[in-house]
């Protein structure tokens, strides 16, 4: 396995731990982008973003390969992120009711306010 270690900082919005076979279709980059544009619509929808890039993977073995490899991932959003996604939802709720923008401002509106992260995983012989 890869192992690489990262230190989490305010930056880093969520963490993403995926099997090799959604690693083996999809670059990092790829998979960012595809977790951000579903957290961009419903920010507290882990779930809803995994199951998206799952299915992508999964679609991209079916026209690469003969077989599918297994296609699993687990996205967490962290503490602090999601305390301030909650806090920007509720800011455009009370912008929508006085008449403003519905859009939430500075909520993970570009890819590049996710990068990719891991974690150290212990490697049993």
């Amino acid at each position: 396995p890869d192992i690489r270690e990262h230190a989490i900082s305010r930056d880093d919005r969520v963490l993403l731990l995926c099997t090799d076979g959604v690693w083996d279709m999809l670059s990092n980059l790829e998979a960012v982008r595809i977790v951000a544009a579903v957290l961009r619509g419903c920010t507290t929808d882990p779930a809803g973003a995994c199951a998206k890039l799952c299915g992508v993977a999964r679609r991209a073995w079916e026209r690469r390969e003969a077989r599918i490899d297994d296609v699993t991932c687990v996205l967490i959003l962290l503490p602090h992120h999601r305390a301030e996604t909650l806090r920007a939802q509720a800011a455009a709720r009370t912008a929508v009711a006085a008449g403003a923008s519905s859009e939430p401002q500075g909520d993970l509106s570009t890819t590049a306010d996710i990068r990719p992260a891991s974690i150290p995983v212990p490697h049993f012989p």
